[in-house]
């Protein structure tokens, strides 16, 4: 073999025999220096993107477990990118409740001496104004007067528990409208000095719902009366008196409604019913008359029986 060049930073390697001690520590020396020497020329650069790698599993662990909310069920949906939005738990700080009572008031808290704008369910604790209700009565007549007495004036009102009777005057004739059993019932037009007879006592009929009926009429007393009383009498053994009203023009006006429920008057057919009979007394006459059913209890222009 050739023999190749010695290199002055390398140790010379040992001997074929065997070292002393003082010649093995020597070379121990020199190789020790020598590791020193070429650490610090030459540093170790795979540390670097060893260390970037692991972070970047760190940060790739952390992602995936906020994606999958772990066994709690779906997070929040994040903020899309960009948007600073980050699924961050609140801190203790935020979730900690003040010291002491707070002077904020919360739902909890009693209501205020305030009245409530909200209106009462028990219609017996804010009875409705009768000036409002005969307001709502007539909003409710005048759209079904359009063929009926278009235009007429108000005259003269009535109103009681379950609804009023308003009285319109239009030329020569009149009608009445009543909104008793929830609905607006006119009656058909007359005259102002029609006769006293029959016809003026006939009965309208508002069915609002199973097994009730509600029974309205309403009239002019005769000119020149001086007593006027009137009472309906119904096959139940219901007598309704009347409810008077004068108007402006001096004119007095009446008015009668019965609303019942169940009983013979919606248990049986009305035509097997004893007919309802009405007392009339004046300064003059006691007339009494008899209303069949279905011909004196159909008295309404704007709807059926």
């Amino acid at each position: 073999m050739t023999d190749q060049p010695q290199n002055p930073d390398l140790p010379t390697p040992p001997p074929g025999e065997p070292m002393d001690d003082a010649t093995r520590a020597r070379l121990r020396a020199r190789v020790v220096a020598g590791l020193d020497e070429s650490g610090h020329r030459r540093p170790r650069r795979w540390l670097v993107p060893a260390a970037a790698a692991a972070a970047v599993v760190v940060v790739a662990g952390v992602t995936a477990g906020v994606a999958l909310g772990g066994d709690d069920g779906p997070s929040a949906p994040s903020g899309p990118a960009g948007s600073g939005t980050a699924d961050v738990p609140p801190s203790d700080e935020a979730s900690e409740a003040p010291d002491g009572p707070s002077d904020e008031p919360t739902p909890s808290d009693p209501p205020s001496d305030e009245p409530s704008s909200e209106p009462s369910s028990d219609p017996s604790s804010a009875p409705a104004d009768p000036d409002d209700a005969v307001s709502d009565a007539e909003a409710a007549c005048r759209p079904e007067l359009e063929f009926i007495l278009k235009g007429a004036d108000v005259v003269a009102s009535t109103t009681s528990e379950t609804g009023s009777t308003v009285f319109f005057v239009k030329g020569g004739k009149w009608t009445a409208c009543s909104t008793h059993g929830g609905r607006a019932t006119v009656f058909g037009a007359r005259a102002l000095d029609a006769p006293d007879d029959k016809d003026a006592y006939a009965i309208s009929s508002v069915y609002p719902k199973a097994r009730t009926s509600t029974f309205v009429s309403a009239g002019l007393v005769p000119e020149g009366a001086s007593r006027f009383a009137v009472g309906y009498t119904f096959p139940d053994g219901h007598r309704t008196p009347l409810t008077q009203v004068s108007d402006e023009e001096g004119r007095t006006w009446w008015s009668m409604d019965y609303t019942v429920t169940g009983g013979p008057i919606n248990e049986t057919n009305q035509l097997e019913l004893d007919p309802i009979t009405v007392e009339v007394t004046t300064d003059r006459s006691t007339q009494t008359y008899t209303l069949d059913w279905a011909l004196d209890t159909c008295r309404q222009a704007n709807h059926g029986c």
